[in-house]
């Protein structure tokens, strides 16, 4: 071989190390650009999917507590209607006993006592010129104050106790109100309250 063909062949070598040099740099700018875009890719494909699941669960969330918060709801509601029904039968049972009650107190030595008292009550709140209204079955226990008249009641008054009127001035001091007046202060002491 020559020195010429020697420095070709050095040439050509040169030549073909510089190209593979170039191709291998070449590829490897290429492999780290498709990395690159492959990870930028990824990334965003995986950041689409991660707010898409994001929302889905929040979605899902938002309906199973709406859900869970509704059923809780009636739930409660059921709850109050059955414990107001059952608070609701036990003051009808207490109001029927004390109803039974003060029937046995009309019967009693002591009621016309408390019925003249009651008279009096009212005859003095009322002034003179009252009318004073009883059960017929109580007329003959109780006296009118002077200045006041006593009358049969009709059937207003059916359980015992006096109602009085003068003028636009009515008193009803009757074992019914009394009785009725106790319904909320019944409610409110009784610890049957419902509150939740």
């Amino acid at each position: 071989m020559t020195e010429e063909n020697i420095d070709l062949n050095r040439q050509v070598e040169q030549f073909l190390a510089t190209i593979r040099e170039e191709g291998a740099k070449s590829c490897a700018e290429i492999e780290a650009k498709t990395e690159a875009e492959a990870e930028a890719a990824l990334a965003d494909a995986t950041a689409r999917e991660t707010k898409r699941a994001d929302e889905a669960i929040r979605v899902a969330t938002a309906r199973a507590t709406a859900q869970g918060n509704r059923q809780m709801s009636e739930g409660r509601a059921a709850l109050r209607a059955e414990l107001a029904a059952q608070r609701d039968a036990l003051q009808k049972d207490v109001f029927a006993l004390a109803r039974a009650k003060l029937a046995a107190f009309t019967q009693s030595a002591d009621y016309a006592a408390w019925l003249q008292k009651s008279a009096d009550t009212i005859a003095a709140a009322l002034g003179k010129g009252c009318t004073l209204y009883a059960r017929s079955a109580d007329l003959p226990l109780v006296h009118a104050p002077a200045g006041c008249t006593l009358a049969a009641a009709d059937d207003q008054i059916t359980l015992g106790g006096l109602k009085g009127a003068s003028g636009d001035a009515v008193a009803d001091d009757t074992l019914e109100a009394r009785l009725a007046a106790q319904h909320d202060w019944f409610l409110e002491h009784s610890g049957l309250s419902i509150d939740f």
